[in-house]
């Protein structure tokens, strides 16, 4: 039992001592690491301050643009605290211990680019320490062979996809992104029971949920790839909600609550997500899917979870660990889309 706190908790496991007696919660540490993060787990930005962050030159930057990783770097820091914290336990390490956890892009260049564990480092998989880096195309294209046998890209030599990536604007770049995701979504699709899939796509015919996927595809979200998986992952998720085998009645109306949640949230002075064809939302609805600020355990991202399931994967194999960060990352591109944001506008152009 803690001393401190006279029992209420008990002492915590500190492997280097041989005997602790104060629990977590009495340890000063813990206390200032929980200060630190409500600090950094404030509300989203605002527009103004979203834009000043992907516009803001940095050396992180500047390592990921040497990289050919500038676009998921940008992606990255575009995304919520919370959401990059769980980003970084999905690979196996936690930015909350880390010296420069508040600095979005430090956090975004230490997700991609931590030894050993960072997204780079998965991605290659190999224990060579001479082992080359890859790069943005390298990681979209090799992770689309090992998870699903085949690319409609080509393969490109080191030289030629450094040279892709050298500009992030390259439209290569965003088709390899929307494969990936076709990829995911098609093969998440062959392992719903047919059941689900007809009550899914009932749903989608009904005139409310119709206007909203139109308001989505006009924004730039292609409803094929990432626009199906989201839509397919809301739908079961909230199926199984009240604990049953995805059996529940889904609305239209609750279906659409949680695309407004998902896609939404990203600055706080932009207007709920498809307000104008809904109408204000629910005050007192809770939903599954909304950036919590004060828990990296609900930052968007149990739907990606929820595609562990549907690929057969888990969750701490190797593959396990990429296939979700990458899919966040280009999920949050459709994210920026629906806030009239794009990448692309915080990119030097080449031509």
């Amino acid at each position: 039992p803690c001393k401190a706190c006279n029992g209420t908790s008990m002492a915590q496991h500190i492997p280097s001592q041989r005997k602790s007696t104060i629990c977590a919660h009495c340890d000063g540490k813990w206390r200032a690491a929980t200060n630190r993060k409500k600090k950094v787990f404030k509300s989203p930005p605002s527009s103004q301050q979203l834009r000043f962050e992907l516009s803001k030159q940095s050396e992180h930057r500047q390592f990921a643009q040497s990289a050919g990783m500038l676009r998921p770097f940008l992606l990255l820091v575009s995304m919520h605290p919370a959401a990059r914290c769980q980003i970084s336990i999905l690979l196996g390490f936690t930015l909350m211990t880390e010296p420069m956890w508040g600095d979005a892009h430090a956090e975004a260049w230490e997700i991609l680019d931590k030894k050993g564990i960072g997204l780079r480092a998965r991605a290659l998989n190999s224990w060579n320490p001479w082992a080359p880096s890859l790069n943005w195309y390298q990681i979209l294209y090799n992770t689309t062979i090992e998870a699903f046998g085949a690319s409609e890209s080509s393969q490109l030599n080191a030289q030629h996809s450094a040279e892709a990536c050298n500009n992030a604007t390259n439209p290569l770049l965003d088709i390899l992104e929307c494969q990936f995701a076709e990829k995911v979504a098609v093969n998440s699709r062959t392992r719903i029971a047919k059941p689900q899939k007809m009550k899914i796509d009932e749903l989608h015919k009904v005139e409310l949920v119709q206007k909203v996927v139109a308001k989505q595809q006009e924004a730039g979200v292609d409803n094929h790839t990432t626009g199906q998986f989201v839509f397919d992952m809301c739908y079961l998720a909230l199926a199984k909600r009240d604990g049953s085998d995805y059996d529940a009645l889904v609305s239209p109306e609750i279906m659409v609550e949680e695309l407004a949640a998902f896609f939404g949230g990203l600055v706080h002075d932009h207007a709920p997500l498809f307000e104008e064809i809904t109408g204000p939302r629910d005050p007192d609805y809770e939903p599954l899917f909304e950036a919590h600020t004060t828990s990296i355990l609900m930052a968007n991202m149990d739907l990606i979870h929820e595609s562990l399931t549907f690929l057969g994967l888990t969750a701490h194999s190797r593959l396990g660990r990429l296939i979700p960060v990458i899919l966040q990352i280009v999920v949050q591109k459709a994210r920026l889309a629906l806030h009239g944001l794009a990448i692309e506008d915080f990119v030097k152009r080449q031509l």
